[in-house]
């Protein structure tokens, strides 16, 4: 009994440092205007800030890298308009349970933002106004897929990055 309880306590200690070191980047900054006006978080009712919640910390954790690569010491700032997510809830078939989503090609993620990509002094890069859909969607095999409640949309939004952001800001950088 003794040897279990130290054993616990022992990774409990080795595990707790390193839940502890986890770095959130803050180099991306999502923000949004009344949740009630995107797509898929007004049918969430109450639960739009938890699902916001989600998407946010998701979003950010998986661009951050992606901005840093792009422009080392830079943010970006995206305002969303809307959000529509890919797949839809089907409250008829779902009896009230909307955390099940049916994925079909007729349900592509689509999103529209403002965007500001500022370098590291705070001067703006690059503004402007962008209309995601991703149609192939579902082609996407990535192991992450499982693991991310919004893979798609960030899948989307990384996308958006490496092809549209970085052609811009390479366009622009003599």
């Amino acid at each position: 009994m003794k040897k279990s309880i130290a054993i616990a306590l022992l990774f409990v200690s080795c595990v707790l440092p390193l839940a502890a070191h986890v770095v959130v980047p803050t180099n991306v900054v999502l923000k949004h205007g009344d949740l009630e006006k995107l797509s898929d978080f007004a049918a969430r009712g109450e639960f739009a800030e938890k699902v916001w919640a989600g998407f946010e910390r998701e979003t950010i954790e998986a661009l951050g890298p992606e901005v840093a690569r792009l422009l080392p010491g830079g943010a970006l700032e995206i305002t969303f308009a809307d959000i529509d997510r890919a797949g839809d809830v089907n409250t008829m078939q779902n009896r009230g349970d909307t955390k099940v989503r049916y994925f079909k090609e007729i349900y592509p993620p689509r999103t529209s933002f403002d965007y500001v990509l500022k370098d590291g002094k705070g001067t703006t890069v690059l503004a402007g106004k962008a209309r995601l859909q991703d149609l192939d969607f579902q082609m996407n095999l990535s192991p992450r897929r499982n693991s991310m409640e919004f893979f798609y949309e960030v899948e989307m939004l990384r996308n958006w990055i490496h092809r549209d952001l970085a052609k811009a800001l390479a366009a622009k950088t003599p």
